[in-house]
Protein backbone atom coordinates (compact mmCIF):
# COMPACT_ATOMS: atom_id res chain seq x y z
CA UNK A 1 0.00 0.00 0.00
CA UNK A 2 2.84 2.57 0.86
CA UNK A 3 4.00 1.54 -2.89
CA UNK A 4 0.51 2.98 -4.23
CA UNK A 5 0.71 6.29 -1.93
CA UNK A 6 4.44 6.89 -3.28
CA UNK A 7 3.53 6.46 -6.79
CA UNK A 8 0.57 8.61 -6.89
CA UNK A 9 2.50 11.58 -5.17
CA UNK A 10 5.65 11.03 -7.67
CA UNK A 11 2.99 11.12 -10.46
CA UNK A 12 1.68 14.42 -9.00
CA UNK A 13 4.73 16.31 -8.74
CA UNK A 14 6.38 14.84 -11.76
CA UNK A 15 3.40 15.88 -14.14
CA UNK A 16 3.13 18.93 -12.61
CA UNK A 17 -0.83 18.72 -11.91
CA UNK A 18 -3.65 16.71 -9.90
CA UNK A 19 -3.93 13.25 -9.12
CA UNK A 20 -7.32 11.62 -8.62
CA UNK A 21 -6.58 8.00 -8.26
CA UNK A 22 -9.99 5.33 -7.90
CA UNK A 23 -9.21 1.97 -7.01
CA UNK A 24 -11.74 -0.79 -6.46
CA UNK A 25 -11.90 -2.31 -2.40
CA UNK A 26 -12.97 -4.58 -0.83
CA UNK A 27 -13.06 -8.58 -1.52
CA UNK A 28 -13.32 -9.42 -5.07
CA UNK A 29 -14.45 -13.63 -5.85
CA UNK A 30 -13.14 -14.94 -8.87
CA UNK A 31 -13.63 -18.77 -9.43
CA UNK A 32 -14.28 -19.72 -5.95
CA UNK A 33 -11.33 -17.67 -4.89
CA UNK A 34 -11.20 -15.07 -2.79
CA UNK A 35 -9.03 -11.62 -3.61
CA UNK A 36 -8.37 -8.76 -1.12
CA UNK A 37 -8.63 -5.43 -3.40
CA UNK A 38 -6.47 -2.97 -2.23
CA UNK A 39 -8.69 0.58 -2.30
CA UNK A 40 -6.40 3.63 -1.61
CA UNK A 41 -8.42 6.06 -3.17
CA UNK A 42 -6.67 9.52 -2.72
CA UNK A 43 -5.92 12.95 -4.50
CA UNK A 44 -2.59 14.22 -4.84
CA UNK A 45 -1.47 17.60 -5.75
CA UNK A 46 2.31 18.76 -6.46
CA UNK A 47 3.80 20.51 -3.19
CA UNK A 48 1.16 19.23 -1.03
CA UNK A 49 1.23 15.02 -1.55
CA UNK A 50 -1.75 13.34 -0.60
CA UNK A 51 -4.67 15.67 0.26
CA UNK A 52 -7.25 13.58 1.32
CA UNK A 53 -7.82 9.72 1.35
CA UNK A 54 -9.33 6.29 1.99
CA UNK A 55 -6.95 4.43 4.26
CA UNK A 56 -10.02 1.68 4.99
CA UNK A 57 -10.29 -1.42 2.59
CA UNK A 58 -13.93 -0.58 2.14
CA UNK A 59 -16.21 1.58 -0.37
CA UNK A 60 -16.07 5.46 -0.22
CA UNK A 61 -15.77 8.87 -1.76
CA UNK A 62 -13.86 11.72 -1.56
CA UNK A 63 -15.01 15.20 -2.88
CA UNK A 64 -12.47 17.32 -2.82
CA UNK A 65 -12.01 21.08 -4.29
CA UNK A 66 -8.60 22.93 -4.49
CA UNK A 67 -7.18 26.47 -5.50
CA UNK A 68 -6.17 25.57 -9.84
CA UNK A 69 -3.47 28.45 -9.13
CA UNK A 70 -1.31 25.40 -7.15
CA UNK A 71 -0.62 23.67 -10.62
CA UNK A 72 0.53 27.32 -12.43
CA UNK A 73 2.24 27.43 -9.22
CA UNK A 74 3.95 24.21 -9.24
CA UNK A 75 4.25 24.75 -13.24
CA UNK A 76 6.26 27.57 -12.62
CA UNK A 77 8.61 26.12 -9.98
CA UNK A 78 9.55 22.68 -11.44
CA UNK A 79 9.63 23.92 -15.12
CA UNK A 80 9.52 20.35 -15.87
CA UNK A 81 7.91 20.95 -19.54
CA UNK A 82 10.20 23.73 -20.81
Amino acid sequence: MKVIDALCQARAFENELAICFCNASGRLKDKNEFDVLTGRTQVCLPFYGCIKNLKQNKEGMIVFNFDKSIIEDARKAYRLFE
